[in-house]
């Protein structure tokens, strides 16, 4: 449901179901060239109108369905809900064939773009599983899905610790809400920990390759010696194919996916099901 590393297919919003809402780009920066490929990332700030704040909650999975020229697509905001200012960001890859993010990117500031928010809504109440132990596993732009996720769950008492796993392919990309994980970091010392993985790079501090079940069990030790691991919970974003893989490694190590998920109403992705371009 969120803006993930791979370009999303059209979803469809029934009318009458939520309202459009006009919302204003009010700044726009770039957080990762990616020369290589010619898809920056960016943040996109916008404003809301007064009497509609965006009040998407990324953590729970309520995302922002943005509305260009009849085609829609989901994005998580990486800002809190209902910002005293009345703004919020969204930060995406604009990929080179991208008919949305190509479309989004050619906004000038001062213009504004239709979007549905929040979706999808209401929620059930029970949706977040809570436990005491939290892994997330974000490839590459998926990060921006599970930022606020990582904000929230350390809001609660009650969680003693939050694992981040980020891998992209290059330090570079590392660098996408690098300024917002180093104030978790900062102000989470001992209930947060932030693991960082570059697949194409050798970097000091930095895992190198790709994630396996080797490495799962080194970040998440949680499952090491019969321990009970009825109060880990895990979140992964991505590809789907990225998704299915990580489960299944999840799977290996003992976790059970009826259990672990953070989302309890959150669909695991199928073997089958493979995201297209």
């Amino acid at each position: 449901m969120m803006s993930t590393s791979m370009p999303q297919q059209p979803i469809h919003v029934a009318s009458g179901e939520q309202k459009i809402t006009r919302c204003r780009l009010v700044a726009k920066t770039t957080l990762c060239e990616e020369d290589e490929r010619g898809e920056p990332v960016r943040r996109f700030v916008f404003q809301s109108p007064p009497d509609h704040p965006m009040a998407s909650d990324a953590a729970l999975r309520q995302v922002i369905v943005l509305n260009a020229l009849g085609v829609r697509r989901m994005y998580s905001p990486t800002s809190s809900p209902c910002r005293t200012d009345g703004t919020f960001e969204l930060v995406l890859r604009v990929y080179r064939h991208g008919y949305v993010s190509r479309w989004l990117d050619a906004k000038l500031v001062g213009e504004t773009v239709d979007m549905t928010f929040p979706w999808p809504s209401p929620l059930p109440l029970d949706r977040r599983n809570p436990g005491q132990h939290v892994g997330l596993i974000a490839f590459g732009i998926g990060i921006t899905e599970l930022y606020r996720t990582a904000v929230q769950e350390l809001a609660d008492a009650n969680v003693g610790e939050v694992v981040l796993l980020y891998a992209t392919r290059t330090l570079a990309e590392q660098g996408i809400l690098a300024d917002e994980l180093a104030v978790l970091v900062k102000s989470e010392p001992h209930r947060f920990r932030l693991e960082q993985l570059v697949s194409r790079e050798s970097v000091p501090g930095m895992h190198h390759g790709r994630i396996d079940s080797q490495l799962l069990e080194k970040v998440f030790p949680w499952s090491q010696h019969d321990r009970d691991t009825t109060g880990v919970r895990f979140m992964v974003a991505g590809t789907k194919q990225m998704m299915q893989t990580t489960h299944r490694h999840l799977e290996k190590l003992g976790y059970r996916p009826d259990v672990y998920k953070l989302i309890r109403d959150l669909k695991i992705p199928a073997a089958h099901g493979v995201s297209k371009l």
